[in-house]
């Protein structure tokens, strides 16, 4: 008896780490400052319903008590893509859990009371031309419990990636949540990363649209 309830739970227990609870299987292990990919299992076909590449980023690796998250989403099924980007501190906890319920109580409103967030990139490399600085179209929402700013302009998204593809690092500066920050992300290796997760999906290449200026 005792046996059989301990395989029991042996198996609830597994069952619920591969559901979409448990939600992120990871593929690449846990590190700072580099890209890793996961995806997220539906539970009723354990089957892949996103992939997802993220960046957990440190200034100062050895003494800093806040990371910043940048995750690249994407859905195998609608080829919809989201950027999400949000700050923790050392352990994962939010900095900014007063923000959740003003953004639940906005998001209800017909019209927003809250000040837009904004969030600045630009793309370099080393003896490249840098990207157009791009002003993309942002979004606050509540994410896993946490504050985050998310892109949704499907343009935008396919804008940020072509050029992440193309250079080694970025300049992101974000003005939301009542302060300004600034952050430089490292991306070497995101390009192959992205590929991967756009097997689905594939990224069209509208050269036209890649030579457009960014938006003011």
């Amino acid at each position: 008896m005792r046996k059989s309830l301990c395989l029991s739970l042996f198996v609830c227990i597994v069952a619920w780490s591969t559901s979409v609870w448990g939600e992120v299987k990871n593929l690449d292990p846990g590190v700072i400052n580099d890209w890793m990919r996961s995806v997220v299992v539906a539970e009723s076909e354990q089957s892949e319903t996103h992939r997802v590449v993220h960046n957990s980023t440190m200034k100062n690796w050895k003494d800093s008590g806040t990371v910043y998250h940048f995750k690249y989403k994407v859905d195998n099924s609608s080829c919809k893509r989201m950027l999400q980007l949000h700050l923790t501190d050392e352990h994962g906890k939010s900095h900014l859990n007063e923000w959740i319920k003003r953004i639940e109580d906005d998001q209800k409103r017909e019209s927003s009371q809250l000040e837009g967030p904004r969030i600045l990139i630009r793309a370099i490399s080393r003896g490249k031309t840098p990207s157009p600085i791009m002003n993309l179209n942002v979004v606050y929402q509540v994410h896993d419990g946490m504050p985050a700013l998310a892109v949704h302009d499907q343009n935008d998204v396919e804008r940020v990636l072509r050029e992440f593809k193309s250079h080694d690092s970025a300049y992101i500066r974000i003005s939301a949540f009542e302060w300004n920050y600034s952050i430089q992300l490292n991306l070497r290796g995101f390009a192959k990363k992205a590929n991967w997760s756009d097997e689905h999906c594939p990224l069209e290449v509208d050269q036209e649209n890649s030579k457009s200026p960014a938006s003011s």
